[in-house]
Parts: C-alpha cells; sequence; structure tokens
C-alpha cells in the first residue's frame, strides 16, 4: 500500500532530483532567485548584497539546496550574506570578469573560485584604476573556499587566494597586458571526479584540469580559429566580452565573441562558434561557425537546451546612431548543417538581452536589461517557454519572473546571471517519485513504503539509512518500515557519473477517515441492473466530511493497494451489485485509507407527472412552474419520507447533478419532459418523468377602441370579444357589464372588459375603450376680408375631433380652423367629425372689388360688380362710380350684374375709374379701377 503527500513545503527539506547545488542564484542588482525542487517552486529573493559595481557573480549551495556562499568575483558573501574576512572590499578576489564555483574533488569542506579579471579599458596599466578597478589586468586566478574556517561560514585560505593561471604567451607584451578574455566555463572530467576549467584568450582554449591533487596549472592548449584580434586597450575591452557555455553532456563547448574590432575597423560585429570537446584530454576541436558579422549584432550570451539539441544565443547592437536592436536566436544542433537552422525568436527595441542559463526546474531564464530606461524589464527575468520544442510551440515571457517584488527597483536584473551546468555534479534522481514531493515521505503509522531509483543493468546500488550503509540494500528499490534520512549511491557501471538520491522519512499516526458505503443507484432507461453512477457524490460519506483528503475509486482492492487503473468518477457497473474500493489520501500528511463501496442498480418503480400551466402574456410557449406541484403525483402510493430533486436531463438525474430549482421556468415552448429523481435515505429510489406543459392562451386581440356618436342617441354599437373567424363555441366571455355573450351593445362612452376563457381554462382579457364624439356645431364665423389676404376663422364647439373644409362637402379638409388667401365671393363651410359623426355646413361671404373689367360683350368680365353679396347678403349697400374728376357716372344696385361702362347710353373709353361703396353692415370703401376696351 502506498501513502504519500500531498505537498509539503518545510525550510530544513533537502531537495529533489535536480541539481540542487544551483539552487540559490544572486546577480545584478541585489536580486536572487531561489529554487525549491522538492516541490518544483520558484520564487524571488530579496536578501542578496551583489550590487550594480558587479559585472558577474557565482553561488554555490549543498547536497540539500541551502546556500553555501555566493561571490561577485571580488566579494565573497557566506550564507548569512556577510563578507568573509579575507574576501571583501578591502582584500577582494580578482575575477570581476567572469566567474564560477567547483567543488573541492578531495575535501567536501572546500570550494574553487575561479574568476577571469575584467578586460575593461581602465583595467590595464596604461590607464590609472578608477573605482571599479585596480589598473591591472590579473587575467585567471583562483582561491580556495574552506567552510570550516570562520566558525563553519567559511573564508579564504590565505595561501589559496587569487593564484593565478597562465593563459597567454609571456613573451608577447599585449598578451602580458590583457592575459585573459572574459570568457570562462568547465566540464567534468571522464572520471567523474574531476573537472576541467576552460578559458580563452585571442585563438586558443586554455584547460586546466581540477582533480584530487588540486589545480594542474599546465593547461592543455588548443590553437583554433578564429582569433580575436589583440590590438590595443580600447578593442580589446570589447573582443574580450561574451559568454563560453558547455552542454549538458559536457562534449560541446559554445563561445559568443562580442567583436572583432581593430585598430583599422572598431566597430567590427564578433560571431557564434561550436566546438567538440574531449573530456578526457581537454582537447577542442571540429570548429563550427553559426553566427558571423552579422549586419551590426554584437554576441554576447550562450546557453544549451536542457535536451542539448539546441543552442540559444543572445546578440546586441552597437549603440551608434541611437537605435538599438537585440535579438535572441538558436540553432538546432541535431541538424546536418546546423548553421542553416538560425531562427530569431525574439527582437526588441526596448529589452536588452543579455546572459541565458538552465535553472534547476530545466527553464530557460534570460537576463534583460532596458534600453534608455524605455521598459522596466530588468525587473524580471524572461523565459524562454517550451525551450525544448518546435519554433511555433516556443513563446518568449517577457515577464517570467520577478525579481523586484517590492516594486522599487532595488532588485533588478542586468545582463548576467550566475553559470551551472547540470554535469558539474552528480545527477540527483527522485527516489520517493510519488510526483508530489521528492524530498520527503510519510510513513502512515505501521505501514511500508517503498524508494525507487532507476534500474540500470550491471549497476551498483548502495543504499544508507542516517549516513549508515544498509547491509545487503543491493536493488534498485528499497522497503522502509521505519523513520529516517536515506540515501542512495549509485554506480552506473557503464561510463556515466554515478546516480546519488535522497529522503527524509518523517513519521504520522494521522491515517484518514475511509468508511464503507453503500450506493443504490436508479436503473437507466434500460432496465438492465447496469446503470452510471456519480462516485464524486460519496465524498463526504466516504470520508465523513473530513477535510483536505483527496479519494480515488478502483476496481480490486490490488489496484487500490497500488494505486493503478483509477476509476473515472463518472462510472457505470459491471455487475449488480458491485463491489469497488476508495482509497482516501490525506493531502496532509500523505497518508491513506482504503474502503469499500458496494454499488446496488434500483428495481423500484414511481409514478410520472405532468405540470399543466397557461401561456403568459407574450405568448412564446414559456412560463413559470413550481415544480414541487409534481411530489404528490410522483409519490402516490408510495412510502412516506421520499425526497424529490428535479434534473433537466435523465443523466443529470441519474448522476445527481445540476438539480433544478424548484421554481422553473421551462426553456423548451409549449412542452418539454424533465426528470424527478426520488430518493430514500440518499439512494435513488426511482427517476420520473415530469411533462412540462404550456397551454396557448385565447388568440384575441387585447386591446381595442371605439367611437360613440352622441348625437345618435339612443342608438347603440355593437363591441366583440375579439375571437378570430368566429369560432365562439369553443370559448366563454364574461363582460364587465355581467353579460356572458360574445358580443355586446351599448350606447355609452366608458372602459369596456372581456375575459375569455379557451378549453384549457385559460384566460385572455381584452379591453375596449369607448370614446365619445358628437357632430360640430358652428358658434361663429370670424372674417377678414376686401384685403390683400382674405382670413375666414370658423368657431365651433362639440366633444368631436374635427376638421374644415371651403366650398365643397368633398373637400379637401384640414385640421385648422382659419382660411389663408380667401377669394372674395360666397362660399359653404364644412365642418366634418372624423369620428364620423356628421358634418355641419353654414354660408360665409368674402367681399372683394375686381381690379378692372372688359365690357366687349364676350361673356367675360363684362360687368363690374362687388364680390361677396347676393340677394340675400349685404342687400342694402350703396354702389357709386365716379370718373377721375368726381363726375357721378352710376348707381348700381347690390342685386344688378353691375356697372356695364356706359353713361347715358354711351360707351366710356378706356381709362381708371372710382368707387365709392357702403355695405349693409356699415363698413365703407373707396378706391378705383379700370375699364379696359
Amino acid at each position: 500500500m502506498r501513502h504519500f503527500i500531498k505537498l509539503l513545503v518545510c525550510f530544513y527539506c533537502l531537495q529533489g532530483s535536480a541539481q540542487v547545488e544551483s539552487s540559490n542564484w544572486y546577480f545584478g542588482v541585489n536580486a536572487g532567485v531561489n529554487f525549491n525542487s522538492c516541490i518544483n517552486e520558484v520564487s524571488a529573493l530579496l536578501d542578496g548584497n551583489v550590487n550594480q559595481n558587479s559585472f558577474e557573480s557565482a553561488s554555490i549551495s549543498d547536497e540539500n539546496g541551502n546556500l553555501l556562499f555566493y561571490t561577485d568575483g571580488e566579494t565573497v558573501w557566506d550564507k548569512n550574506h556577510n563578507p568573509m574576512p579575507n574576501a571583501n572590499n578591502n582584500s577582494p578576489l580578482k575575477g570581476k570578469g567572469d566567474v564560477i564555483i567547483l567543488p573541492n574533488p578531495s575535501n567536501d569542506e572546500q570550494y574553487y573560485i575561479f574568476g577571469v579579471d575584467n578586460a575593461s579599458f581602465w583595467n590595464i596599466s596604461n590607464y590609472l584604476p578608477n573605482n571599479n578597478d585596480d589598473g591591472s589586468n590579473d587575467g585567471l586566478t583562483y582561491s580556495i573556499v574552506d567552510l570550516s574556517l570562520n566558525n563553519g561560514l567559511g573564508d579564504i585560505l590565505p595561501d589559496q587566494k587569487n593564484q593565478h593561471l597562465i593563459t597567454y604567451n609571456e613573451n608577447d607584451a599585449a598578451h602580458l597586458e590583457y592575459k585573459c578574455s572574459e570568457k570562462i566555463t568547465a566540464v567534468r572530467g571522464a572520471d567523474c571526479n574531476s573537472y576541467w576549467i576552460i578559458t580563452h584568450f585571442e585563438a586558443q582554449f586554455y584547460a586546466f584540469l581540477l582533480d584530487s591533487n588540486g589545480v594542474n596549472t599546465t593547461p592543455v592548449t588548443t590553437a583554433i580559429a578564429p582569433l580575436v584580434p589583440v590590438d590595443n586597450e580600447l578593442n580589446y575591452a570589447f573582443n574580450a566580452d561574451g559568454k563560453l557555455k558547455s552542454s549538458p553532456d559536457g562534449k560541446q563547448l559554445a563561445i559568443a565573441h562580442n567583436s572583432f574590432s581593430t585598430e583599422e575597423e572598431f566597430y567590427f560585429p564578433g560571431g557564434i562558434y561550436l566546438y567538440d570537446f574531449d573530456n578526457t584530454t581537454g582537447i577542442v576541436s571540429n570548429p563550427v561557425t553559426l553566427y558571423y558579422n552579422q549586419e551590426t549584432d554584437y554576441p554576447y550570451g550562450v546557453e544549451y537546451s536542457s535536451s542539448g539539441s539546441w543552442l540559444y544565443a543572445t546578440t546586441q547592437e552597437r549603440i551608434i546612431d541611437g537605435d538599438v536592436i537585440s535579438k535572441l536566436l538558436r540553432w538546432n544542433l541535431d541538424a546536418n548543417n546546423i548553421a542553416n537552422t538560425l531562427e530569431i525568436l525574439e527582437d526588441s527595441e526596448d529589452i536588452a538581452f543579455g546572459d541565458l542559463q538552465l535553472g534547476t526546474d530545466d527553464e530557460l531564464y534570460v537576463a534583460q536589461n532596458s534600453y534608455f530606461d524605455m521598459s522596466d524589464s530588468y525587473r524580471y527575468l524572461g523565459i524562454v517557454e517550451n525551450h525544448n520544442a518546435n519554433l511555433v510551440l516556443v513563446d518568449y515571457l517577457e515577464t517570467g519572473l520577478e525579481l523586484d517584488q517590492n516594486q522599487d527597483n532595488s532588485n533588478i536584473s542586468l545582463r548576467n546571471l550566475p553559470q551551472f551546468n547540470k554535469q558539474w555534479f552528480n545527477k540527483r534522481v527522485d527516489i520517493i517519485d510519488n510526483g508530489i514531493n521528492s524530498c520527503e515521505l510519510f510513513l502512515c503509522g505501521n505501514q511500508q513504503e517503498s524508494l525507487t531509483a532507476p534500474e540500470i543493468p550491471g549497476a551498483t546500488y548502495t543504499w544508507y539509512k542516517n549516513q549508515q550503509i544498509l547491509a545487503g540494500e543491493n536493488t534498485h528499490q528499497l522497503i522502509i518500515d521505519d523513520i529516517g534520512i536515506y540515501s542512495l549511491y549509485l554506480e552506473p557501471n557503464n561510463g556515466d557519473c554515478p546516480i546519488e538520491g535522497k529522503a527524509i522519512v518523517l513519521p504520522s499516526n494521522d491515517i484518514p477517515t475511509a468508511t464503507n458505503v453503500a450506493v443504490l443507484q436508479c436503473d437507466d432507461d434500460v432496465s438492465d441492473g447496469f446503470s452510471t453512477f456519480n462516485l464524486e457524490n460519496i465524498s463526504s460519506d466516504v470520508t465523513n466530511t473530513e477535510n483536505d483528503v483527496e479519494i480515488s475509486f478502483y476496481d480490486s482492492l490490488t489496484d487500490a493497494q497500488n494505486e493503478d487503473n483509477e476509476l473515472p468518477l463518472i462510472y457505470t457497473n459491471t455487475s449488480n451489485p458491485q463491489i469497488i474500493y476508495v482509497v482516501v489520501n490525506n493531502s496532509a500528511n500523505g497518508c491513506s485509507n482504503i474502503a469499500e463501496v458496494t454499488l446496488e442498480v434500483s428495481t423500484y418503480t414511481a409514478n410520472d407527472a405532468i405540470l399543466e400551466t397557461c401561456d403568459t402574456d407574450e405568448t412564446d410557449g414559456i412560463s413559470d412552474f413550481d415544480l414541487s406541484l409534481a411530489n404528490d403525483e410522483i409519490t402516490s402510493g408510495l412510502d412516506e419520507g421520499l425526497t424529490i430533486s428535479y434534473h433537466l436531463t435523465f443523466n443529470d438525474a441519474l448522476l445527481q447533478v445540476s438539480a433544478l430549482p424548484l421554481l422553473y421556468t421551462n426553456s423548451v415552448s409549449y412542452f418539454q419532459t424533465i426528470y424527478a429523481r426520488v430518493e430514500n435515505e440518499n439512494t435513488c429510489y426511482r427517476i420520473s418523468a415530469v411533462q412540462l406543459i404550456v397551454n396557448e392562451l385565447p388568440e384575441i386581440e387585447l386591446h381595442d377602441e371605439a367611437i360613440y356618436c352622441l348625437n345618435n342617441f339612443p342608438e347603440t354599437i355593437m363591441l366583440t370579444s375579439g375571437i378570430p373567424n368566429n369560432t365562439t363555441e369553443d370559448y366563454t366571455f364574461e363582460w364587465s357589464t355581467g353579460e356572458t355573450s360574445s358580443s355586446i351593445n351599448i350606447n355609452a362612452p366608458g372602459t369596456y372588459t372581456v375575459t375569455v376563457t379557451n378549453n384549457n381554462t385559460c384566460s385572455s382579457e381584452r379591453t375596449i375603450v369607448v370614446q365619445s364624439s358628437n357632430i360640430a356645431t358652428i358658434t361663429d364665423i370670424n372674417v377678414v376680408d376686401a384685403t390683400q389676404n382674405n382670413l375666414v376663422t370658423v368657431l365651433v364647439s362639440g366633444e368631436g375631433d374635427y376638421e374644415y373644409a371651403l366650398d365643397t362637402i368633398e373637400g379637401p379638409y384640414q385640421d385648422e380652423n382659419t382660411f389663408n388667401n380667401v377669394q372674395p365671393g360666397l362660399y359653404s363651410i364644412f365642418v366634418r367629425d372624423k369620428n364620423n359623426c356628421g358634418v355641419t355646413e353654414d354660408l360665409v361671404s368674402v367681399i372683394g372689388f375686381p381690379k378692372f373689367f372688359t365690357p366687349n360683350n364676350d361673356g367675360v368680365n363684362d360687368y363690374w360688380q362687388i364680390k361677396g353679396i347676393n340677394r340675400d347678403i349685404q342687400t342694402n349697400t350703396s354702389i357709386l362710380i365716379f370718373n377721375r374728376y368726381g363726375k357721378l357716372l352710376a348707381e348700381i344696385d347690390s342685386r344688378s350684374p353691375g356697372w356695364d361702362g356706359t353713361y347715358n347710353g354711351s360707351k366710356l373709353p378706356s381709362n381708371d375709374y372710382w368707387f365709392s361703396v357702403i355695405l349693409e353692415d356699415g363698413r365703407e370703401f373707396t378706391n378705383h379701377f379700370t375699364l379696359k376696351r
């Protein structure tokens, strides 16, 4: 039986299967990262002392992932972040260019710090030292840290400090000045107990062997292309820049030369090269040019992918005209022509991509700085996500890991990261292998556990408990029943380096509750004794609602004990009844317990039900149902105490998921079937179908209006119920007047309602508003005449809505009661009720005087006469005609045709003549007109 903890974090835990010596990084400006391999967690550290004056840094942790010390190449800080007495500002190391830390193969308490000095132009004898350096390039040096010194916090051995290693021609003046590039890396030796420390200068690689005898000061030298110029202090400050890395298996080297500047050509971009490395002889061979003199790209960082199949690199443009682009590149190392596989993953005008480094979590991290403070990318480490995958799956996360947790720029990245390589240390394997915590394992009660390592043919397995060899335990698996610190030393005996593993085994008696339960499930739609169970629903019964537990189900006891072949939570039984097994894991301590679960399919019956309701005014077949009203019909004739839940589908009811609210609005118009799950003491008794029926309302016009003409009283008008096609026999009617016929007759205005009910007892109410109207009464007619714009205004009274016409009953009618620009004459005024209650008529006179007449007996304008008068209107009107000298020529009778243009029987000539009119109503008018012959 396996028992394991899901997640446990403790600060004294040993780390898991990764190279835990690289668990803590310190770099940039007070920046740091911790890799907790036990639980695969990465977090920022805020307690570092590396600052902006530091070009490079390195750190080292113990086999449990606890920090031992770190350095910026000058100062060495102990695990408490205090400078070591013999490595501080007053007595610094000489490795400011780049630095790495390696264990002493012959002394577990000692570590070597290898560093190359800064190649900047102020760090040579031609320049006075500034506050950043001492004015002398010390090349490659090493120092030894002994952790037994300084009360166990460590210090530099005085006689092993800044030990100089020759990486140059001592007879060459330029070599003596510059000594080395800023590139350094290491490869583990073929014997797995030594290291090659590798650097580069001009056109040679120098490989120094570190073994149990110490550092061999005579390097293995490989002269190989390209040549990095060493002309003067200015160009070599750039030429020396760049990174050197080894592959995860130590069989390759990759180098980035920042530039190949010379006195003749100062701005000359460098290149990226690939080499084979022999970790037996220290010889470098087979150069491959990957990138050379590409536009204005100046290479800097290189790093292998965790699989070793890809090489990543960064470049930066030299700032000349202010425009800068930084690039992130990679090549496929498995290709035949590697150089042709170049891919540009990212380019940026804001971010300066710097160093690249694999973390213990096998993620590829990128140091970021910002061009001209155009972004805050330096607050983060970038991450190349899925860096082992094809390009379409690779993604660059600019904000991959936040360093500046306080967001005050006090913990930021520059361009460098500490260098580590997994082949520097023994491979560590997760011997707990539970997928949760690779460091700690709990023994629950008196139960046993197993620690397991890879099974390698011919390998030698040595198991330890509390640092004591366990005699007779020499296989890849160790069965344990006692607490303690267990470790494994695995010698593959196949040429590979040893493999190690560790586990802290802790006690626990907190075994979770696991109760046997029986589940009665309803049969599905085929009554065969097989049905679907939702096993998640029984969790609380099995665990007695215990917190912090996880459960899983298995078909057999053996599978449960081994936690193999887990069953799905939605499970169909294979027999009726059937016993399956549940494993309850306590997520707080990893302990587990097993119980039986009996699955049985019910054969009980229950009743189906029908719920009916009427549609709403929206007439869409959607309405509200009170599902509880179906309870009595479903349980009729059954035992008492049954509980019912309602579900949208049969399967939901079967699995007891997604219960519907008791006040439910149907989702299918007019007719829908839902399902009721009937339970007896939390076991399924029966699933019933419930039909939800929405009956249609009577299809009538709900609102209408009518007019009753008061002038027609006591005549009546008919109001109808609004039933189409006169199919009234299928309905009943109830009017607000008390009548029950399909229509009524009324002779009074008001609001009338009728409730129409169909055979399904669904009702609709029709409302009819009867408005009153009446024929108009003309109370007055106001006339403004004998003007340029004659006006007629009709004044009326009455309850109607009126419109007005002049001279003809057919219209046209207008809403306004005033007529404009009315020509002189006699007119009939018509006032019509818009509700068809009738038309009222009256006569109106509009007085006017013709401007001329033509008495030529053609029947047109042969007489001059006032318009708007006749025998009945303005009868007693006086009309006198004068010539221009005031001589009276005629007196006209208002009832005659008018003046014919003669005087004493003689025709008068064409001329202007004057008239004087006194109307019967007393108005007087004087003006002239023209006689035309």
